[in-house]
């Protein structure tokens, strides 16, 4: 299951553009992951690394709070397939 995103003329999804708002949405509320408190700041500073107007920003977001200072292993892991998930979302 995938959001469904328009198709132009040429049968290629336009960019999804995304603000801050939309990516706290889509990252805690719509996907509902069980991020603790370590891997929410975590995901804050990626965003703070990766902040932009595309799926991909919120995508690299994730990837790059899995690199967050401090963070175990399994966090980090888990932060990296919520990126996927997410990433897997476009269609």
């Amino acid at each position: 299951m995938g959001i469904d995103l328009p198709r132009s003329s040429r049968g290629q999804a336009p960019i999804f553009w995304i603000n801050r708002a939309q990516f706290f949405r889509y990252s805690f509320e719509l996907l509902q992951f069980q991020l603790g408190e370590k891997e929410k700041e975590a995901v804050e500073w990626g965003w703070g690394q990766e902040m932009g107007n595309s799926m991909f920003h919120l995508v690299n977001a994730y990837t790059r709070a899995a690199q967050f200072e401090g963070l175990p292993a399994e966090a980090s892991y888990r932060l990296q397939k919520v990126g996927g998930a997410i990433l897997g979302m476009v269609q």
